[in-house]
């Protein structure tokens, strides 16, 4: 006896049919259903892909923080619209420096063509930088940080309080 598998997408049921009486030989759960006990049948648990979507949605808002705030920031202290690395040792560096009494060499970056390639960086030599500056580098990376965790505690925030039936208003909060 042979059986054909379908997917009833009115219900969302996946079935396997005896193809000679029609009679249902097995029922088989699609991902975010529930077994509902009135009409002996999986149905679709919507409650459950909106918890599974709000948490891709924070995943990923999650990684676009971290890639920001890594990314390189901006600051005045030196040289005009001067870029600063800001990875995990860079971070861990200038928390280091800003409290010294000396001149040291920091690398530092450019943008070549900020209108037609944004935040494309070229980066220098380092560059000797007073106590001064570098304590203004520290003060300018924290705050890109702290803007950063802002928005994405911001949006976060949008994600969870999202009880709508419609997953593309979840995923239509961005970075």
């Amino acid at each position: 006896m042979e059986y054909q598998h379908y997917i009833n997408e009115t219900t969302l049921k996946v079935t396997a049919k005896d193809p000679k009486d029609g009679s249902i030989k097995c029922d088989m759960p699609l991902p975010h259903q529930k077994w509902d006990k009135q009409t002996h049948s999986w149905v679709y648990d919507l409650q459950e892909q909106l918890e599974t979507s709000k948490n891709k949605q924070i995943a990923e808002l999650s990684a676009s923080c971290e890639a920001e705030i890594i990314g390189g920031f901006q600051s005045d202290a030196h040289t005009t619209g001067a870029w600063y690395k800001s990875g995990r040792d860079d971070q861990l560096n200038i928390v280091g420096a800003k409290d010294t009494t000396i001149d040291l060499k920091w690398t530092q970056g450019i943008e070549a063509d900020p209108i037609n390639e944004p935040n494309v960086i070229t980066w220098t030599d380092e560059v000797l930088h007073t106590p001064t500056q570098l304590q203004q580098i520290f003060s300018d990376g924290l705050t890109h940080k702290y803007t950063q965790f802002t928005k994405y505690k911001t949006l976060k925030a949008q994600v969870n309080l999202e009880t709508t039936d419609t997953l593309a208003k979840i995923e239509a909060i961005v970075w």
